[in-house]
């Protein structure tokens, strides 16, 4: 399960590159969707908050999703999540 925030804080054609840029690259969410992980929106909504812990409580994940996890963490720890770009 991925869940993008500040849906708010952008304007919604420069969110929606963002999204988009993260599912089709490679280094980011694209391994991860392409094995079938889910992604969703929060919008700062108490119905975007339920929705997502239903997707949660429904979500079964795959086995080898823990060195997706790790991967991505050492990503970001060198520097690449910062939000900028």
């Amino acid at each position: 399960m991925i869940v993008t925030n500040m849906w708010g804080e952008v304007d919604p054609r420069v969110g929606k590159a963002r999204e988009a840029e993260l599912m089709e690259e490679d280094i980011l969410f694209k391994p991860t969707i392409d094995e079938g992980a889910q992604i969703t929106r929060n919008d700062n909504t108490v119905t975007s908050a339920q929705n997502i812990i239903r997707l949660i409580l429904n979500n079964h994940p795959l086995p080898h999703t823990q060195s997706l996890i790790q991967n991505a963490k050492v990503y970001c720890s060198i520097g690449n999540c910062s939000g900028e770009g």
